[in-house]
């Protein structure tokens, strides 16, 4: 007798209770081995749940105890079903003060700064009402920040005002706080993480531009010095303990660098514009005890002679150590869209504006391949040997706020009274809506070459949108797990949150 003939002779509880511990690619497999077990995965709500969990990309965070499969199945489905068809089950208005200087939409907050206070608003959810916490005072100037609810955490940049010098060195604070008490967080071995700037005879001490990004226990700040032999200067600390464990003003950065992202505790990616561009995937194996490993460069498109990248920058949504607040589902931690925009030009001429929509676990597996060579070489990779098959190469799409992006959806605006949600991911069989248009685009795309490219850029990764007019214009949208948010300018000068809850 068979493995397969064994497995089947058991009792079907039995098969169901084995094949719990499979994920959601393991079972649709096993779908495929006979009809028999085709037949017991389709009838078991156990395990239609964890096929559709995981192919939305989701995991479950509630309370499993007082909850059926069955129940859990069709809650899992009509929140599918809402987002399918853009159909959302609540609408509420939120007013915040305008006029902040940086802001931040992560697990279900939104948060924003005047560069004096801080606050931080818990959106309504389908079972839940907002509420704010505010700081009016923080006890120092803010420049940038970066906010985790689920840990409790806000990093803050302090904005110190030093005057620019070109002879002095300037030693530059961050901050690591709770958002409740706007107190050293009782996590962190020391309140303040600090580093120093040296002045340059061109360019002093200042900083032009910064941010802050936040993977579990990692703090990531990318900051731009106005240096031109430097570019950008990228520091990784390790919040909990305040070690820093990367800076690439001491370790070196390749040429033309120009953003940052992480991708998780264990691994960030360089933005580089040299040649056509490229996308520069380092391993953090041991962020404590070992220096990042540069593991590969994959790169763009090939360009015609007469084109350069004007600019590169990638965009995600954020990460959150654990499951926001009041949710039975969320966005399981290997499933983010990296958005990358590319902008083009030949001479002072701006020629052409691109976005590259590229899933985390497509970057992340070059580690899984190429991190245990010895050799410790630096994998250079061409773009037909993985962009094609793992990525879109779309026109760009006007946005002007970030936060458009979250998990593998990304929200765009049609002219402001209409949007399109994209989405990508595992699983494309959806019914027809009479309500709201849908496409599931399965076919290539294709930028033809003109004279912006040396070849045509054929993309094949398969995505859907969902477009949806609405019944007001808004100048801006955002994205989370569970909303999507129309920004409006209110006539007193607060701005309206308009958060329609899925």
């Amino acid at each position: 007798m068979s493995t397969t003939q064994c497995f089947l002779s058991l009792p079907v509880e039995l098969q169901i209770e084995a094949l719990m511990h499979l994920d959601h690619r393991s079972l649709l497999q096993c779908t495929l081995v006979c009809k028999s077990m085709n037949r017991s995965i389709a009838e078991s709500s156990e395990l239609q749940f964890i096929i559709e969990l995981g192919s939305g990309g989701m995991e479950f965070v509630g309370e499993r105890t007082t909850r059926s499969y069955p129940d859990l199945l069709k809650q899992l489905r009509e929140r599918r079903d809402s987002w399918d068809r853009l159909d959302w089950r609540k609408f509420e208005n939120v007013t915040v003060e305008s006029g902040f200087k940086a802001y931040e939409l992560v697990a279900g907050t939104f948060s924003s700064s005047n560069g004096e206070d801080l606050r931080v608003t818990w959106l309504p959810s389908a079972t839940s009402d907002a509420r704010s916490v505010h700081h009016l005072e923080m006890g120092f100037l803010l420049r940038d920040y970066a906010i985790d609810p689920t840990q409790d955490l806000v990093i803050i940049l302090e904005e110190d005002f030093v005057p620019l010098s070109l002879v002095q060195p300037r030693t530059v604070n961050v901050h690591v706080h709770t958002i409740s008490s706007n107190k050293k967080h009782p996590l962190a071995r020391a309140g303040v993480l600090s580093f120093i700037i040296s002045a340059d005879s061109s360019h002093g001490n200042g900083i032009y531009t910064a941010a802050l990004a936040i993977a579990y226990d990692i703090v990531a700040l990318t900051i731009s010095t106005g240096l031109a032999s430097y570019g950008i200067r990228i520091l990784i600390w390790n919040w909990k303990d305040g070690w820093l464990i990367y800076d690439s003003q001491t370790e070196g950065l390749m040429d033309h660098v120009c953003d940052f992202a992480l991708l998780g505790r264990h691994a960030f990616m360089m933005m580089s514009k040299a040649y056509s561009g490229s996308l520069q995937i380092y391993s953090m194996p041991h962020p404590t005890v070992s220096r990042p490993i540069h593991v590969a460069s994959l790169q763009l498109p090939d360009l015609h002679p007469q084109q350069r990248v004007r600019y590169l920058s990638a965009h995600s949504g954020p990460v959150h150590a654990h499951p926001p607040e009041h949710a039975t589902f969320t966005t399981a931690p290997d499933v983010r869209m990296q958005v990358i925009s590319v902008s083009l030009s030949s001479g002072s001429m701006s020629t052409g504006s691109y976005t590259i929509f590229v899933h985390d676990r497509t970057l992340l597996r070059c580690i899984d391949e190429y991190a245990g060579d010895e050799s410790y070489r630096t994998v250079n990779i061409p773009w037909d040997s993985w962009g094609p098959d793992n990525t879109r190469f779309l026109p760009s799409r006007e946005t002007h706020w970030l936060r458009y992006v979250q998990g593998q959806r990304a929200v765009f605006s049609t002219s402001g009274t209409s949007i399109d949600v994209f989405e990508f991911n595992d699983k494309m069989d959806l019914p027809v809506s009479h309500a709201h248009r849908r496409f599931t685009r399965l076919e290539p795309s294709s930028i033809p070459k003109l004279d912006y490219f040396a070849n045509d850029v054929v993309t094949h990764l398969p995505f859907r949108v969902a477009t949806r007019r609405m019944t007001q214009s808004y100048y801006a949208f955002m994205i989370d797990e569970e909303r999507i948010i129309g920004l409006e300018n209110e006539e007193s000068g607060s701005l309206s949150l308009h958060v329609y809850i899925f």
